[in-house]
């Protein structure tokens, strides 16, 4: 059979949801696909039964163990100083980590305690347990995809293994969070949680399942309802595959975004003090887990680092000590990969490699289902798993009688992220911070940017990615190129051009990943062998590959699981690369071509965007003089629209009339295939920050595409009840409360470097901010205009000075997610207003804080 997967399949399937292919808050789906996909080719080869006949039978070591839980720890007490000043921000002082820890959980359960309480019951598996079945079973389903990932059991696991510090980490934070629930009173908690029976004491264990599900957000998360889904056919003759049926793929969402980010390191040749600075500007959800809370973390004389963390995470994961600076972007690079097995016709849970019968291991998930009269019933399902991982189904590629998918993931066990947190946290030099990269390799999904006081900037993308081989790489182009026959190299093929994913063919031994000295756990490439680069002008990332990370110096020769090389980079990647080359007198650095503090402030808050600039003079032309447009059938006034383009300011501030137009404008273009894939400048490798560009030239008879497009921008911004003038600040907008508030800053399809915009990406049950009925779905437009709950969010400069780090931010959502707080709107307000607040990191600076507060805790 032959089938044709659209852009739009692969979107809704989101098998590798952090990448571009969906994207997100990249270009359209348009600009960033490679176009439609073949499918499969004679997928159900046949397969003769004597082939598995004369075989013994091997059981396999199961992916998911079962084990015992860790010995216990020696009995400690906890304590640790919180000082509280402006925003909220609080410094934990403790005289060793574990009880900074404690202090860090209190503190941050004390503004988030109601989704750190979600989370444990998520990981768990016990949300049908206590909020019922849930929307077309999304509780069952949500329970059932962490039994299958198998989280809990992986995390009693490894805590045997785990260093001493990650256990005492764990526990830290498991009592910090205790100890607030005891101190409070659960019925005195926010109102979103306030008495409920879903609020209880975790345990060390607990808070291990949570780190582990943090560290698989972007491999083993979003493939949950494949794995637990995943069974058996009945044992019949079969001709393969399922026929396709999109409506099976409704997985995801376009309105999902890939975690995003924007990070710059700058060294001392481009730094206006001569030492280094950083950039940060994660893009993620400003509601649910996923947000990030503020703290400095204080062990007098050992370590001394303010940043943020994800509500449930310990140790900062994002900031600066006295003598370095960090920020992450998320990778590009492929944390897993399929693999396509040959099933015994006789028996589906029995596979073959090299010749070999091998029986997949299964676990059987219990859960527990909260009827509408408060009783509990209990569901059961059996996973299924090969030697590679859990096996996946997912139409058409359902499991059949001919073949199955399954998968490895690097982050299956991860079990290092901790120690990998905390010995970037506590470095004093670029040596030490990199040891904790060569030691431990466990950061698990991002791209890092560094700086430090003595000027030296570095990027890698240090991810666990699989280390195949040569001649399996070799394989895989072949079977993209159609070189390579039979079902695996059909489906390899399928998953490359609908979803991004390596695909391999798991009969095979010599596809199986390759162990090699100094990686974190066997089969990953070990860090010396990952995407790096040291320099002293700087580096800079925005979720493209490594390959770009400099101009002058090009990453080129890596693992293709780590990304493509000499391809397109984004439009949100191109700005920024276009504005860190610029010098002179308009340049963004300036006449002396160093970046100042408040130059480097810049990088989010001076409105910028690639397509204003490449193609807003042109489109003026092109409209200038032109009354009206047909658009499918109906005349539409375009003359005050072209005026409108004409005043604007070219920026995405929130006093920027005409954004909105332009916003509408060019995702018109884009639904007529008029905008990137007919740019008249082609893509060249050798120039990629300028190309491609162009505006399409005028056709040569029929209908102008850029006036259609402007006509429609016209309209869809009437039937939200907003003129073509409108500004930036009056349609784009988010709800604290019941307060609105005017957000600047685009989307990636702009070329915006400083991306907001709407998703539904949130892992948690709790009430998510109201969102009125969408205009058009292709920029998030509503009647009440667009939305805001995702994008920049924790944005950060930080210089380093003589007299040591200076550094100014903003936690775009604020600190606490507690209507009731103090703290729950007020740096929400700043950012609506372009604004900076500054970090007070030295003992003095919070001293001096006219808001500062002291609150000692303990578990004594």
């Amino acid at each position: 059979m032959r089938v044709r997967w659209s852009m739009m399949v692969t979107c809704a399937l989101a098998l590798a949801a952090l990448t571009t292919a969906c994207g997100g808050d990249e270009e359209s789906a348009a600009d960033t696909a490679a176009g439609d996909a073949d499918a499969i080719d004679d997928a159900a080869d046949s397969v003769e039964s004597d082939t598995f006949a004369q075989q013994p039978i091997i059981d396999i070591e199961p992916v998911v163990k079962t084990c015992e839980d860790a010995p216990a720890l020696d009995a400690r007490s906890f304590s640790a100083t919180i000082r509280r000043g402006s925003y909220g921000i609080p410094q934990i002082i403790g005289s060793d980590v574990p009880n900074v820890l404690f202090g860090q959980a209190y503190a941050m359960a004390a503004d988030h305690v109601c989704t750190m309480a979600d989370q444990f019951v998520m990981v768990r598996s016990e949300r049908a347990r206590y909020f019922g079945p849930g929307a077309d079973d999304a509780n069952v389903e949500s329970d059932f995809g962490w039994l299958a990932l198998g989280v809990m059991d992986k995390a009693r696991c490894a805590m045997s293994g785990m260093s001493a510090t990650t256990r005492e980490a764990l526990r830290a934070m498991a009592a910090g969070y205790n100890q607030y629930l005891a101190d409070t009173g659960i019925e005195n908690l926010p109102a979103e949680c306030a008495g409920a029976d879903w609020v209880f004491p975790v345990t060390e264990l607990d808070e291990a399942a949570f780190v582990l599900a943090v560290a698989e957000r972007a491999s083993g998360q979003p493939l949950l309802s494949l794995m637990a889904n995943a069974t058996p056919p009945a044992t019949t003759a079969s001709a393969g595959p399922t026929s396709f049926d999109p409506a099976t793929l409704a997985l995801g969402s376009r309105d999902q975004k890939p975690l995003a980010s924007n990070g710059w390191g700058i060294g001392k040749d481009r730094s206006e003090k001569g030492r280094g600075m950083l950039f940060a500007n994660p893009h993620f959800p400003w509601e649910g887990s996923l947000r990030l809370w503020e703290s400095q973390l204080t062990v007098p004389g050992e370590l001394n680092v303010h940043g943020v963390t994800l509500v449930g995470a310990p140790a900062v994961l994002i900031g600066f000590n006295e003598h370095m600076a960090w920020t992450h972007t998320v990778s590009a690079s492929q944390r897993f990969n399929l693999y396509v097995v040959t099933l015994d016709p006789s028996d589906p849970t029995i596979y073959l490699v090299d010749g070999e019968r091998r029986r997949m291991s299964r676990r059987t998930g219990r859960v527990a289902v909260k009827q509408p009269d408060g009783s509990l019933t209990e569901q059961e399902r059996t996973f299924y798993a090969s030697e590679y991982g859990p096996m996946l189904s997912v139409a058409p590629l359902n499991w059949n009688p001919v073949f199955a998918l399954t998968y490895r993931d690097a982050n299956f066990d991860n079990d290092e992220v901790i120690d990998q947190w905390l010995g970037m946290d506590a470095a004093t030099d670029f040596a030490e911070w990199k040891a904790a990269f060569e030691s431990q390799g466990g950061i698990p999904w991002v791209n890092t940017m560094f700086a430090d006081d003595q000027g030296n900037a570095f990027y890698t993308d240090a991810t666990p990615v699989p280390n195949l081989s040569d001649d399996a790489l070799a394989w895989y182009a072949r079977a993209l190129a159609g070189g390579e026959t039979g079902t695996a190299a059909s489906i390899a093929a399928l998953a490359a051009g609908s979803f991004g994913a390596f695909t391999f063919d798991g009969s095979r031994s010599d596809h199986a990943w390759v162990e090699a000295a100094g990686a974190r756990d066997p089969g990953l490439i070990p860090f010396a062998d990952a995407p790096q680069l040291l320099r002293t002008d700087y580096v800079m990332n925005a979720n493209d590959s490594h390959w770009l990370t400099h101009p002058d110096a090009p990453l080129e020769g890596f693992s293709p699981l780590y990304g493509p090389e000499r391809t397109r980079r984004t439009f949100r990647a191109r700005i920024q690369l276009k504005e860190l080359a610029e010098t002179g007198a308009d340049g963004f650095s300036g006449e002396d071509g160093k970046i100042s503090f408040e130059e480097l402030k810049g990088a989010r808050d001076n409105g910028r965007a690639l397509l204003s600039e490449m193609l807003r003079d042109d489109v003026v032309a092109r409209c200038t003089g032109v009354a009206e447009v047909d658009v499918d059938g109906t005349t539409v006034p375009i003359a005050d629209a072209c005026a409108a383009l004409a005043a604007w300011d070219g920026r995405l501030r929130t006093s920027s009339a005409g954004a909105p137009l332009w916003r509408e404008f060019l995702s018109g273009l884009n639904a007529l295939n008029a905008l990137s894939s007919t740019f008249p400048v082609a893509f060249d490798p050798d120039d990629a920050v300028a190309t491609p560009s162009g505006l399409v030239p005028l056709p040569e008879s029929g209908p102008d595409p850029v006036l259609v497009a402007l006509g429609r921008a016209v309209q869809d911004l009437a039937a939200a009840g907003f003129a073509p003038d409108v500004t930036l600040g009056e349609a784009q907008y988010t709800l604290k409360g019941d307060q609105r508030l005017p957000i600047p800053g685009g989307l990636g399809m702009e070329g915006a470097a400083n991306i907001v915009t709407y998703s539904r990406d949130t892992t948690t049950l709790l009430a998510k901010i109201p969102r009125a009925p969408v205009v058009s779905s292709r920029t998030g437009l509503t009647e009440d205009g667009y939305l805001v709950n995702y994008g920049t969010s924790f944005v950060m400069v930080v210089e380093f000075t003589d007299d040591g780090p200076r550094a100014e931010a903003v936690l775009t959502y604020s600190q606490s997610g507690d209507p009731a707080s103090p703290h729950f709107a007020d740096q929400t307000a700043i950012f609506s207003a372009d604004g900076w607040r500054p970090i007070r990191f030295t003992d003095d600076d919070i001293a001096a804080d006219p808001e500062l507060t002291t609150l000692e805790v303990s578990t004594d």
